[in-house]
């Protein structure tokens, strides 16, 4: 997928798609550099899968794209990365080529639960959370909420619980002995 990005008008803009499942590493990036031309490609982004090792070179097909001369990072591929897809969409922000046809025809068929013939839309979710998180930084998203485990809580000697009518209490001088 061949997009850009319009700052000013806070587009995304889908110029162009590429899908071959039965190409070479590095027979993909030849493609991809054809395409892209002599343009400053600021970042590529890839499924994250490609972290896994190819089975022949025991190499992570990332770093094949790196060596092939395609720089990638991998997707974020957290749940968030739909609200951000469609909220994009229903803002109108999302700019799509008629030439991307299988990028669209994703679009019109894609069910959010469903898990096949989705990879043009996944790559437009990767890109879009991409853009979301480097360049827009929108505020009105709900994001995913982290859990985070208790904090202890530091030790009050002066406490009410450590004290009997106004006399330290056998607790707090062993707590000190420590």
């Amino acid at each position: 997928m061949l997009a850009y990005v319009n700052d000013a008008e806070k587009k995304i803009y889908f110029e162009d798609e590429f899908v071959k499942s039965d190409f070479t590493i590095e027979e993909s990036c030849e493609v991809i550099k054809k395409k892209t031309l002599d343009r400053h490609v600021e970042w590529t982004v890839a499924d994250p899968s490609l972290h896994k090792r190819n089975a022949v070179t025991k190499i992570p097909d990332i770093q094949e794209f790196t060596k092939n001369g395609v720089p990638c990072i991998a997707g974020d591929n957290n749940k968030r990365g739909y609200n951000i897809l469609k909220m994009f969409l229903k803002k109108d922000m999302i700019r799509i080529n008629p030439k991307c046809r299988i990028l669209i025809k994703q679009f019109k068929s894609l069910q959010w639960t469903d898990k096949t013939n989705d990879d043009c839309t996944d790559v437009a979710r990767y890109i879009s959370v991409r853009v979301h998180d480097l360049i827009f930084k929108w505020k009105d998203l709900p994001q995913e909420v982290e859990k985070k485990p208790p904090q202890p809580q530091p030790w009050n000697l002066n406490h009410i619980m450590f004290k009997r009518e106004n006399q330290k209490s056998q607790v707090i001088d062993e707590i000190r002995s420590y």
